[in-house]
C-alpha cells in the first residue's frame, strides 16, 4: 500500500516530514481537463481516452513533459477553491521525473498559447485519422509510449516500429527503402532530401544493432528518431492524410 496525500498547498508548507522522506516525489496539478458525461462523438475515444488524446497532442506539439497524473469525478480547482474535494481518483501518470527518459533534451516546461491554437485545429480531424489509419494509430501511440519506457533500447525499437509501419511497402531492402520514402515525405527533391536520407539510413542501422542484441550507446540515436518521428507525425496532422507508399513514390520519381 502507498497511500498519498492531497492537499491544496504545496508539500513544503502542509507535509514537510513526508517530502524528506526517501524516494518520495509529489507533483502539482497546474491545469485540469473536463469531459462531459455527454460527449460522445461518432467514432471518437471513451472519457478516459478523451483525456489521453488531448494530452499526447500536447505533448506531441508543445513538450514531452506534459502528464497527466491523475483523472478524478470531481474538479481539482474547486477543491483548491475550498470546495469539496474529489472522492474518487484513477492514477494515470503518477511517476516521479527521475523515473522517465527525456526524449527531447531541450523540451519546454510550459505550454504556450500557439501550441494550445494548434490543437484547437487539429484534434477532431486528427482522431478521424486514428480510426481509419491503424498505421497512424500505432505510430502515435508508439510516439506518446516512448518516453515512458524505462530502456533505451526498447524505446528506440517502439519508434522504428511505428515508422516501418508507415514507410516500409516490403521486408526486403528495409533500410534503403525506409530511408528513401522517409526522406521523400519530409523533403522536396534537392540536397536536403539526399543528406535526410542518408541520416535516416545511419538511424536505421542503430536500430538493427539494438535488435540484434548490440548494446551500442543508443542515446543519441534515440533521440535522433524521436525527433524524426515527430516531425512525421506533425506533418501527417497538418496534411490531414496518411501518406501511402503509391503518394511516396510518385513524389520520389516526380509523377503528379
Amino acid at each position: 500500500m502507498r497511500p498519498c496525500f492531497m492537499t491544496s498547498r504545496r508539500p513544503e508548507t502542509s507535509f514537510p516530514a513526508y517530502q524528506s522522506a526517501y524516494g518520495s516525489f509529489g507533483f502539482d496539478i497546474v491545469a485540469e481537463i473536463f469531459v462531459p458525461v455527454n460527449f460522445s462523438p461518432p467514432e471518437w475515444f471513451d472519457r478516459p481516452n478523451t483525456i489521453w488524446w488531448l494530452a499526447a497532442l500536447i505533448r506531441l506539439r508543445a513538450t514531452p513533459r506534459l502528464r497527466v497524473p491523475v483523472i478524478s469525478n470531481a474538479s481539482f480547482k474547486c477543491f483548491a477553491s475550498g470546495g469539496r474535494p474529489p472522492s474518487s481518483f484513477w492514477p494515470v501518470e503518477s511517476e516521479s521525473e527521475r523515473s522517465r527518459m527525456i526524449l527531447q533534451p531541450d523540451a519546454r516546461k510550459s505550454v504556450l498559447r500557439q501550441d494550445l491554437l494548434w490543437i484547437r485545429e487539429h484534434w477532431i480531424e486528427a482522431s478521424h485519422l486514428m480510426h481509419i489509419s491503424p498505421e497512424f494509430n500505432l505510430a502515435l501511440q508508439a510516439f506518446d509510449q516512448s518516453s515512458f519506457e524505462r530502456d533505451p533500447m526498447l524505446a528506440l525499437l517502439l519508434l522504428w516500429g511505428a515508422l516501418e509501419a508507415l514507410f516500409s511497402p516490403a521486408r526486403a531492402e528495409l533500410r534503403f527503402r525506409v530511408s528513401v520514402y522517409l526522406a521523400t515525405f519530409l523533403e522536396p527533391p534537392g540536397p536536403a532530401r539526399a543528406l535526410l536520407q542518408r541520416d535516416v539510413a545511419r538511424l536505421y542501422d542503430a536500430r538493427s544493432a539494438v535488435a540484434h542484441g548490440h548494446k551500442d550507446k543508443v542515446e543519441t540515436p534515440l533521440i535522433d528518431t524521436y525527433e524524426l518521428l515527430k516531425r512525421v507525425l506533425l506533418k501527417i496532422i497538418e496534411q490531414n492524410e496518411v501518406p501511402t507508399i503509391d503518394d511516396i513514390e510518385a513524389a520520389l520519381f516526380g509523377v503528379q
